[in-house]
């Protein structure tokens, strides 16, 4: 796993707060989440996405990062 730097300066890295948009449904209620990566409004979905869950711990590898366009 790579973390991943955003290109927004104001919130440059989502860290493991990403990790949950794999198990949200690609289409829900007609809204993508997958577009969430030239959203305006990133960060509230990201917060939406985060909301029902709770971890305790988040093991991250930080010897790799994405600082471009990220995996292509």
């Amino acid at each position: 796993m790579c973390q991943s730097g955003q290109r927004r300066q104001d919130h440059p890295f989502t860290l493991s707060l990403k990790l949950h948009v794999g198990v949200v449904p690609s289409d829900r209620h007609g809204y993508s989440y997958m577009s969430l990566h030239s959203s305006p409004h990133q960060r509230r979905m990201i917060a939406e996405i985060n909301h029902p869950f709770h971890p305790h711990l988040v093991v991250m590898d930080g010897m790799e990062a994405f600082v471009d366009e990220g995996p292509l």
